[in-house]
């Protein structure tokens, strides 16, 4: 009996063992263990052994196939990569594994693509979101529901690249940057600014054309290393599991680049050896895996439940009102040559202070937009010289000297009127001499620049005068009496009525206030005829804090539109509901009060009168005027409802998606504390090749 026990047993098992009753036939496969492909379970060798490749052969495949991949996924080419970061944390003595994931897809033959963000936690997944797109269809996974979103442009790669961005913690960048020969990278707006940014100083110098060929392009960070940054480290070769291996270890951290044994390379692994621990956690043991994946975008559907766009409505503290602070202004003649009692004379004919209504009426920035003549073929009241109360005063901010200005070959010149009477000195080599000894036949100045020299500011041959600045250079100009300096300008544009320009150096004596690099100026003119053609309305377009000023009693609160995903909606689309939101001690949560709600679809201002009397009114601006309703839109509301202090609630709800914008489930997932730490740790190990 007990042998046909062992018969019976051995029969039952004869799917899954070998040899019992005479068994299968051996198993076959390569068995040299010095194949890519060694299968240690193979009985019978065969003719399917793939030797690996020299390693100098996957050192060039490596660079080859990195580099390429980087390109395509700058340029807009076809590409897939999934990143895997596993890291050990310790909180408090507790720890845990966590582990990050995310997945690039970008299908340019189809102009679809697809992003996935999952964090898992001891292997337990704390979050999950992902967003394909095929032409206008948007699908967002989020909170375990498919829903379908509205974008009106198809900015396939541009909602992409934001989610990117939001996944990586904005560390990667989609503009253009300029690579130093070290392999640093610097944003193009540092290039030829006279600063060295790179070690090496290869970003001064740059020629256009290679500038022009960087702009045309943006560009993502590198995943991968940089030619020159590979061939600095020291590469072994392994063979194992399955794979052909070049690997190195550098600062305590490992590098592995897997390939088939086709030669493709599968992955990169780096390995860090180290610990490090941020505001008290610690993380150890931190893995970071690319690997490159086929183009596989997925079902794209337009069956979805609709969500509303995730546009935030967030507090604009910087917001502004502008305001033309008007001040009477005397028109100065070309020659410069007045006095300050002419300036006062004219000033005199002014019986009362009547300035025009404008002068008082507030104005935000998309107001001030005007198209200009060409000041090359006209002569403006600009360019004559004008002066004011407001633009006055010495280098200590208090003095009565009238400075006036004027714009002369595409240049802001501010003078000092009447030097003579005013500035009684002006600075040499060898010390100082009064101005009246300047041309009087007798060399004073150990330069001779007080005897009939020409400013030539360049070899620091000028007569500097005092009263225009502590270190600006003030130049004497013995034909108009007056002391001058002339201030570069990034930008200008004027008509008889208007003067717009951008300072492009530091200005001395503004109004008793610096003004730097990069100051935008608006001045108006409005000439009071009734009073002479000698003296006009000039005013400057001043802007005020929110807090400092109000409308007919109503206080003003900006908010900024903020759309992570970068959508674009017709304004039409959208509701604008006001009120306040406080806390309801019966439920335990907020509760939004609606006071009164406006239609957006003309992009209009409005105003209304909610249940209880109060008056509320905004303005919207459209600040890259595209007509759509986007990131960077700005709304100000104003109100005599609440407290002064009191910040109203301002909610858009979208008609299309039926619901308010700050509550879409399409909304990206917020890292917690934890999530972001690691972030940074799985950042640092990606972009370290490429830094070092």
């Amino acid at each position: 009996m007990k042998i046909i026990h062992a018969l019976i047993a051995c029969l039952l098992l004869t799917t899954s063992l070998a040899g019992c009753l005479g068994g299968d036939d051996p198993t076959t496969g390569c068995t040299d263990s010095d194949a890519v492909n060694y299968d240690s379970t193979a009985d019978e060798g065969d003719d399917s052994c793939v030797m690996p490749a020299s390693q100098s052969e996957l050192e060039s495949a490596a660079i080859t196939q990195m580099l390429a991949l980087d390109q395509s996924r700058a340029n807009g080419e076809s590409y897939g990569v999934e990143t895997v970061v596993k890291t050990d944390v310790e909180i408090d003595g507790d720890s845990m594994v966590t582990e990050i994931t995310t997945i690039e897809v970008f299908d340019a033959e189809n102009d679809a693509m697809r992003y996935t963000y999952t964090y898992a936690m001891d292997g337990m997944q704390m979050a999950y979101y992902e967003v394909r797109q095929n032409g206008e269809i948007i699908n967002v996974n989020s909170e375990d529901e498919w829903y379908n979103l509205n974008d009106e442009l198809e900015n396939v790669t541009e909602l992409l690249d934001a989610l990117i961005l939001q996944g990586t913690g904005d560390d990667a960048t989609m503009d253009p940057y300029f690579t130093c020969e070290n392999g640093y990278e610097v944003p193009m707006e540092w290039v030829n600014d006279g600063m060295e940014h790179c070690e090496d100083g290869t970003d001064e110098g740059v020629s256009q054309e290679e500038i022009d060929e960087l702009m045309a392009t943006g560009r993502q960070s590198p995943l991968f290393f940089g030619e020159d940054i590979f061939a600095e480290y020291d590469w072994s070769m392994t063979v194992e599991k399955g794979y052909q291996t070049i690997f190195t270890t550098v600062d305590n951290e490992t590098y592995y680049i897997n390939f088939d044994g086709e030669l493709k390379m599968v992955s990169l692994v780096v390995k860090s050896s180290t610990s490090a621990d941020t505001f008290g956690v610690g993380f150890e043991n931190v893995e970071s895996k690319i690997s490159i994946i086929d183009v596989d975008v997925k079902t794209i559907s337009d069956t979805y439940p609709a969500a509303a766009s995730p546009f935030l409505l967030e507090r604009n503290y910087d917001a502004r009102e502008y305001l033309w602070d008007c001040n009477w202004a005397a028109d100065i003649p070309g020659d410069q040559m007045v006095t300050f009692d002419e300036i006062n004379a004219i000033k005199e004919q002014v019986t009362e202070e009547e300035m025009p209504e404008w002068c008082n009426e507030y104005y935000n920035d998309n107001a001030s937009i005007h198209t200009f003549a060409d000041m090359t073929d006209i002569d403006y009241f600009w360019n004559a010289g004008f002066s004011t109360d407001k633009h006055k005063g010495g280098w200590d901010g208090w003095s009565e000297d009238y400075h006036t200005m004027r714009i002369e070959d595409g240049n802001l010149v501010t003078t000092s009127v009447d030097a003579a009477a005013n500035i009684q000195l002006f600075y040499c080599e060898g010390g100082s001499v009064e101005i009246s000894q300047i041309n009087d036949g007798t060399v004073d100045c150990s330069d001779g620049a007080d005897e009939g020299l020409q400013p030539d500011l360049e070899n620091e041959i000028y007569l500097r005068c005092s009263g225009l600045g502590q270190f600006t250079h003030a130049v004497y100009v013995e034909a108009t009496d007056s002391c001058e300096t002339t201030t570069n300008l990034t930008f200008l544009e004027m008509d008889n009525e208007y003067l717009h320009f951008i300072l492009d150096d530091y200005l001395e004596m503004w109004n008793y206030e610096d003004r730097y690099k990069g100051t935008e100026f608006w001045f108006k003119r409005s000439t009071a005829s009734e009073i002479g053609e000698n003296l006009s309305v000039v005013a400057e377009l001043n802007y005020y804090s929110l807090g400092e000023s109000n409308r007919d009693g109503l206080y003003g609160f900006g908010y900024l539109v903020e759309d992570e995903m970068k959508f674009q909606n017709s304004l039409a689309e959208f509701r604008l509901d006001l009120g306040y939101t406080e806390y309801n001690d019966d439920l335990e949560e907020d509760e939004f009060t609606l006071h009164v709600s406006f239609d957006l679809a003309q992009m209009e201002s409005g105003q209304a009168t909610d249940p209880s009397g109060n008056n509320w009114t905004f303005t919207y601006t459209d600040v890259n005027e595209n007509n759509y309703l986007d990131d960077g839109d700005t709304i100000i509301i104003y109100t005599d409802a609440g407290e002064r202090w009191d910040d109203p609630t301002v909610k858009l709800y979208h008609l299309w998606g039926d619901g308010y914008t700050d509550e879409s489930p399409a909304l990206l997932p917020g890292f917690t504390m934890l999530g972001t730490l690691c972030l940074l740790i799985v950042v640092a190990l990606k972009r370290r090749p490429v830094e070092q």
